[in-house]
C-alpha cells in the first residue's frame, strides 16, 4: 500500500495508469524505496542484489 501511495504521490496517477514513457523514472524511483528498506540496506551491505535488471526478468 505505501509504494502504491508513493508512486501516486510522486507521478500524479495510479501506478496501473502509467505511461511506458516514464517507465526508466519509474523503475529509478522503485529502486531508491527497495534500497532505503532495512532489508534493501542489510542486502546491499551483504552484497546481496535487491533486484535484477528488467531484460533478465523478460528472459
Amino acid at each position: 500500500m505505501a509504494i502504491h501511495q508513493a508512486l501516486k504521490r510522486k507521478f500524479g496517477t495510479s501506478w496501473k495508469l502509467l505511461g511506458e514513457e516514464r517507465f526508466d523514472d519509474d523503475v529509478a524511483f522503485l529502486r531508491q524505496r527497495i534500497d532505503a528498506t532495512i532489508l534493501g540496506k542489510m542486502n546491499r551491505a551483504k552484497g546481496r542484489p535487491n533486484y535484477s535488471a528488467f531484460e533478465d526478468w523478460r528472459s
